[in-house]
């Protein structure tokens, strides 16, 4: 199985039309990186909801199981849809993000994905800086 690293930075901004929610994420397979960015508004937007989308949609991009080492700055909820022994729940449990939490596990599911969530600031500054030079004024 394939070991990939996925760093995701989420993050939004409030505006007059509403809230605009972004992410950037970044793709390492053998010290080879391929980076994403997607914005896009919406009314319950949150940085941990862009969290999960870019997740689920670097996911979308593997072509086969892999193991991911998933890097963001904070926890995304992945323990409402996985029980301690590593199982995936039927439902995620009770989140604002139910929405998207069952979309992420339908697709770790359909992938026959491995994730491992890992807490860090690796990446993150620099994600800052790019999110808000991509950011439209």
């Amino acid at each position: 199985m394939k070991k990939v690293n996925l760093y995701v930075r989420g993050n939004t901004y409030k505006g007059r039309e509403g809230e605009e929610g972004q992410f950037i994420l970044v793709m390492e397979y053998k010290g080879i990186s391929k980076e994403f960015y997607q914005s896009r508004k919406e009314p319950e937007v949150s940085a941990i909801r862009m969290l999960i989308s870019g997740l689920t949609y670097g996911l979308e991009q593997l072509k086969e199981p892999c193991q991911v080492n998933f890097h963001t700055h904070m926890h995304i909820g992945l323990g409402k849809i996985r029980t301690k022994r590593g199982d995936y729940t039927k439902n995620p449990i009770d989140s604002p993000n139910k929405d998207l939490l069952k979309e992420l596990k339908s697709v770790i599911l359909a992938g026959q994905h491995e994730i491992y969530e890992i807490i860090s600031r690796e990446k993150q500054e620099e994600f800052i800086r790019q999110l808000r030079s991509y950011r439209v004024k």
